[in-house]
């Protein structure tokens, strides 16, 4: 869990968002992965799709390679961007209102969720 906490990128906040949050999540027993989300809320649409560009340009400033822009693979209006450093992943997604009728079950807001994901097996003790 030390080399996800040690990341700053979950220390930026990208402009026209709000900061609502962060979750470290340690593997255990029960969860493979070392895990840290961190959550934004943004007013609009355009807010939204800049602040998670910024986020994604931040994240390669500090060496995590893209494996490419956002993408809407489902169509259900949730974007997606992968980076890599090492052995770990970080997921930016965001959720703009053409995934409200989509999800019935869920809050709808204009939301930028950004996930760090480690694979513990791969540290060397």
């Amino acid at each position: 869990m030390e080399d996800v906490l040690a990341e700053t990128i979950d220390e930026y906040r990208p402009p026209g968002v709000a900061f609502d949050g962060v979750t470290d999540i340690p593997a255990d027993e029960v969860v493979r992965f070392n895990d840290q989300r961190w959550e934004f809320i943004a007013p609009d649409e355009p807010a939204l799709v800049a602040a998670a560009q910024e986020l994604h340009d931040q994240a390669v400033s500090e060496g995590w390679v893209s494996r490419g822009p956002f993408e809407d693979r489902g169509g259900v209006g949730i974007f997606v961007s992968v980076l890599d450093k090492g052995p770990m992943k970080l997921t930016l997604r965001y959720t703009t209102a053409a995934s409200f009728a989509n999800h019935t079950f869920d809050v709808d807001e204009l939301g930028l969720v950004a996930r760090i994901r480690y694979d513990p097996s791969q540290e060397v003790n």
